[in-house]
C-alpha cells in the first residue's frame, strides 16, 4: 500500500510582542500507507522598508508521534526539523532579508510505518522579526545669539542640533545665502561658525540653520534676527620720534569712533627710506592706542610713511574717517 501525506499551510498575520510577524498552522493528515515525501511551497515577502533578520519558529505541536520526517526549509536554510515524532531542531533565524525580497519555504513530511489512515497532525510555524522603532526626525534650534541680540566682530553662533539615531548635517545660512557646512564645527554640546560681522554691514541680518539625519530627513530651525553693529576706528595721527642717531620712532594712533584709543589694532604702514626703498611693515596699538615701529640708526634723509590698512577683531577701519594717513620726517 502507498500513504500520501495532505499538508495545508495557512499565512495569516498575527502580532508579536516586540515583533512584527505572521504564523501558520501546518495540518498534516494521513491518508494511505505510504513512504513518499509531500512538498508544499509557500512565500514569506518583506514588505519592511528595511533589512530584516527572520526568525522561523515552532510554537506548539500537536500529535507529530505520527510523523516519521519532517522539515521547513527556506533560500536554503533549515530551519525546523522533526524527526521520529521528537523536535530536533525547533527554529532558526535567516538574516539580513532586504526589502522586498522573499523566503520561498518547502516542507517535506513523511509519516510513520504505524499511522493509521486518517490521522493527523498539526505543527503551529510562526515567522518574526523585530519591530524597528520609527526613525523621527532631528531637532535644530540657534542657540545663540538670540532674536534681537546686537553683535560686533567675531561671533560664535550655536546651533544646538540632535537625532534619535545620526545627526549626518548641520548646516547654517546668513541671510538667506548659500548653506554653510559646519558639521565638523562640534564643541561636545553644539555645533558652531565663527562669523566674523565686520565683514557685513551694520544693520539687520538673518540666520537660518537646518539638520539632516541618515535618513535624509530634514529639520529647519526657527529664524533669528540679529543686528549688527560694529564700532568704527580711524588713524588719529602719525608721530615721530628720533633719539640721536640711535633710532626713530614711528608712532600711529588709532581712535574708535567715539575718539578713545584703541588697543590690540594691528596697523599696516608702507615706509619709503631715503634710498628709495619701500618696505611694508606693521606694528600693534598699546593700551594708549599708538603703534610704534622702530627704526635704528636711521639714516640721514626723509622718511615718508602711509598707512595702508587696519586691523582688529572688533572695530572696522574706516579709512575715510582718518585725520592724517600719511606723513613724512626727515633726519638731519
Amino acid at each position: 500500500m502507498i500513504l500520501i501525506v495532505g499538508i495545508w499551510l495557512a499565512l495569516s498575520p498575527r502580532s508579536a510582542s516586540g515583533a512584527n510577524g505572521t504564523s501558520w498552522t501546518d495540518t498534516i493528515q494521513i491518508y494511505k500507507d505510504a513512504t513518499t515525501v509531500h512538498e508544499d511551497i509557500r512565500t514569506f515577502t518583506n514588505n519592511e522598508t528595511y533589512s530584516i533578520d527572520v526568525t522561523v519558529e515552532i510554537k506548539s505541536t500537536q500529535s507529530i508521534n505520527i510523523l516519521k520526517y519532517y522539515k521547513l526549509s527556506a533560500n536554503g536554510t533549515d530551519f525546523i526539523i522533526i524527526s521520529d515524532g521528537a523536535i530536533t531542531r525547533s527554529g532558526a533565524t535567516y538574516y539580513g532579508l532586504n526589502p522586498g525580497a522573499k523566503l520561498c519555504f518547502k516542507v517535506e513530511a513523511k509519516p510513520t510505518d504505524s499511522a493509521a489512515v486518517g490521522e493527523t497532525a498539526t505543527v503551529e510555524v510562526q515567522i518574526s522579526y523585530p519591530q524597528q522603532a520609527p526613525d523621527n526626525p532631528p531637532t535644530c534650534s540657534i542657540v545663540d545669539p538670540v532674536n534681537g541680540q546686537t553683535l560686533s566682530g567675531v561671533y560664535r553662533v550655536k546651533v544646538s542640533a540632535t537625532d534619535d539615531k545620526h545627526v549626518s548635517t548641520v548646516e547654517l545660512s546668513i541671510n538667506t545665502g548659500s548653506w554653510i557646512n559646519i558639521t565638523v564645527n562640534f564643541d561636545g554640546t553644539y555645533y558652531y561658525y565663527d562669523w566674523d560681522t565686520t565683514k557685513v554691514s551694520d544693520g539687520s541680518h538673518t540666520l537660518d540653520a537646518r539638520a539632516t539625519d541618515n535618513a535624509t530627513q530634514t529639520t529647519y530651525a526657527s529664524q533669528v534676527t540679529v543686528n549688527v553693529d560694529n564700532p568704527r576706528m580711524y588713524v588719529e595721527r602719525i608721530d615721530f620720534k628720533q633719539t640721536a642717531t640711535t633710532k626713530l620712532d614711528i608712532m600711529v594712533t588709532i581712535y574708535d569712533d567715539t575718539g578713545k584709543p584703541v588697543t590690540k589694532a594691528t596697523v599696516y604702514m608702507d615706509i619709503r627710506y631715503p634710498s628709495g626703498q619701500v618696505r611694508s611693515v606693521s606694528a600693534v596699538t598699546s593700551v594708549k592706542g599708538v603703534a610704534t615701529y622702530t627704526i635704528s640708526k636711521p639714516a640721514k634723509g626723509t622718511y615718508t610713511v602711509t598707512v595702508t590698512n587696519v586691523n582688529h577683531t572688533t572695530f572696522i577701519y574706516n579709512p575715510s574717517a582718518n585725520k592724517e594717513t600719511t606723513d613724512s620726517y626727515t633726519v638731519k
